[in-house]
Parts: C-alpha cells; sequence; structure tokens
C-alpha cells in the first residue's frame, strides 16, 4: 500500500507540474477559464482530497503553516451524511489522522477505519473571501436581494440529469422575492452547455472554479455573501456552507440520476435517507422562515461549534507537519 501510494505521489506531482497556472485574478463570472484543468496547489500533501477545492492551502493559510509543508493527514472532502460511507482516500494511504466535519462523522469514520479524527468545522470557515469587504458591499448594493442556485451538479464521470424546465419553473416562483437570481455551476456542467440553459431565463451564472483550484473555496465563500438566501434540488456540501455563512436553505426536491450507472449507484451508497428527509422537512419553506432551525439541525452533521481559533487549530496541526 505504502509503495502504491508513493508511486501515485510521484504521478500527481509530475502531472500537477504540467497545468500548475496561478489564475489568482479570475472572477466568478469567467466560465470559460474557470471551468479549465488548471492546478494552481503546490504538489505538497500525499492525500488527494487534501488539494481539492483549496482545502489544504486554505486550512495552512489559517494557522500560518507553509503551502509547501506536508500535512501527515488526510481532510474528508466534504460533507458526508451517510452514516455508513468513508471516502476511499480517506482509506487507503498510509496517515494515521483524518480531518472532518463534526463529531458525527469522527465517529463514523473512527468507527469504519480506526484512525483518529478531528472535527474542525466546515473548511469554509477557514477560507478567505475572494474579494474584499468592500467589494462584497457594492455589489450587494447593485445587486439587491440576492437568490443563489445549487443545482445538483455532476461528478467525476457522470453528469446529473434532472427536470430542468421544471427546476426552473419553481425556481421562478421563488424568485418574485428577489432582485437577482445567481446560479453557481460546477466546472463540469459549464463544459456541457447548462450554462446557456439558465442564462437564456435572466439568470446570472458564476463557477467557482476547478476541483483543484486552490481558489475554488475562496471563490464560493465570495458567491455565498453576496446571497441572501439558497435554493437547491438535492444534496451537497454547499447546503452546510450556506448553513455556516448564516444563509437559509429551501430544498426543492427532485429525482437526479448519473448517465454513468456506477457512479449513480455509489451516490446512492454515500447517502443516509433520514437525515435527507429530515434535511427536506426543515427546509421545505420558500420563504426561506426556518434558518435558525436549520443551523441547529445542521449543526450535528455539520459541526458548526466545531470550527476552531488560529491557536487551537494551529495546535492540532503543526505536530502533523512532516517537513
Amino acid at each position: 500500500m505504502w509503495i502504491s501510494s508513493t508511486i501515485c505521489d510521484k504521478f500527481k506531482r509530475i502531472k500537477k507540474n504540467k497545468i500548475i497556472d496561478k489564475a489568482p485574478n479570475l472572477y466568478i463570472e469567467n466560465l470559460k477559464k474557470l471551468s479549465v484543468e488548471i492546478n494552481n496547489n503546490v504538489p505538497s500533501d500525499r492525500v488527494a482530497t487534501n488539494d481539492m477545492y483549496g482545502h489544504a492551502y486554505h486550512i495552512k493559510k489559517y494557522v500560518e503553516i507553509e503551502e509547501d509543508k506536508v500535512l501527515n493527514c488526510a481532510i474528508e472532502h466534504g460533507s458526508n451524511i451517510g452514516n455508513r460511507f468513508v471516502g476511499i482516500d480517506e482509506v487507503i494511504h498510509p496517515v494515521k489522522t483524518v480531518l472532518a466535519f463534526s463529531e458525527h462523522r469522527k465517529k463514523v469514520i473512527q468507527e469504519l477505519t480506526q484512525k483518529t479524527v478531528i472535527p474542525v468545522g466546515p473548511y469554509i470557515s477557514y477560507a478567505d473571501s475572494y474579494c474584499s469587504n468592500e467589494e462584497i458591499q457594492r455589489r450587494k448594493q447593485k445587486n439587491g436581494r440576492t437568490l443563489l442556485v445549487f443545482p445538483s451538479h455532476s461528478i467525476t464521470g457522470a453528469n446529473a440529469k434532472y427536470d430542468m424546465d421544471n427546476f426552473i419553473l419553481e425556481i421562478n416562483k421563488v424568485k418574485k422575492d428577489f432582485d437577482k437570481v445567481m446560479v453557481c455551476l460546477f466546472y463540469q456542467d459549464v463544459r456541457i452547455g447548462l450554462a446557456d440553459v439558465y442564462k437564456k431565463q435572466g439568470y446570472e451564472v458564476v463557477c467557482a472554479g476547478y476541483i483543484y483550484d486552490k481558489f475554488f473555496l475562496s471563490r464560493l465563500k465570495m458567491i455565498l455573501q453576496l446571497s441572501d438566501a439558497v435554493i437547491v434540488n438535492g444534496y451537497s456540501t454547499g447546503v452546510a456552507y450556506a448553513l455556516c455563512l448564516d444563509k437559509p436553505v429551501y430544498f426543492y426536491q427532485q429525482r437526479i440520476t448519473y448517465t454513468n450507472e456506477l457512479n449513480y449507484n455509489f451516490m446512492k451508497r454515500k447517502r443516509d435517507y433520514n437525515y435527507l428527509d429530515e434535511l427536506v422537512e426543515i427546509s421545505s419553506d420558500r420563504y426561506f422562515g426556518n434558518l435558525q432551525k436549520q443551523k441547529e439541525w445542521g449543526n450535528y452533521l455539520f459541526g458548526f461549534d466545531c470550527v476552531k481559533t488560529k491557536e487551537s487549530l494551529g495546535e492540532i496541526l503543526k505536530p502533523l507537519v512532516r517537513w
């Protein structure tokens, strides 16, 4: 296992060096460039999920650990709500420690992997916004009250499918209380042309970037800061991040399928539908009146009270630095 991981490390570093691109100034509306395969992470951390969305970059920056230092731990991919699911990267790599969102995830991961798990809350808490507070306020004043849409997104090797016409009808019902609709698309969905469908409705379409763009989390934070409320048609980590930043969520439930049946079955296995049903129930108000109830419910799964100060997180992470 260690040999295979070492070979994987070297391959990843070679690949990263080929596609590295700083891209620090791409704004959220620049869909063409944001959906291109770039990688601006320094090739350091061994575990693949650590580089996704800039997780390791932002956590290291928050506690003032140099970007090229290796964290000898795995950072869980996002806010998994399943009781019996752990991602492959938290299992196969020779690290003994996993960072996750909540005490709930700590219990699940430790039971299934026997690894030490440290809950640190939603990672977006540690990311800088992509622009200044002044720019956020200027945009918010210009945009007015903004409804943010997080459509169910595609995954590697499989495109998400849902009734877009029906979803748009629901968005148009909800948007009557808003001045602007902003749709945040995953980079894969930009590539397959979904932006044009939403743009035809007069919505502004934005993107947080490619999966290995270290500024992804910063852009996503900016996008959420520009919004006043969020509508989704399926579960994703975006729900956790929205509630973390005090944005109420309306869950319009639709059937989501995937073009690759193997990946679709994988997605079904990773969900715990008891929790999903609870989320749908407390997020069924299209007037967004349940934020406090949503945050209280979400704290158990997403660990809002597990967010660390710079000092306390530094005490946890600095002993995990390999060199």
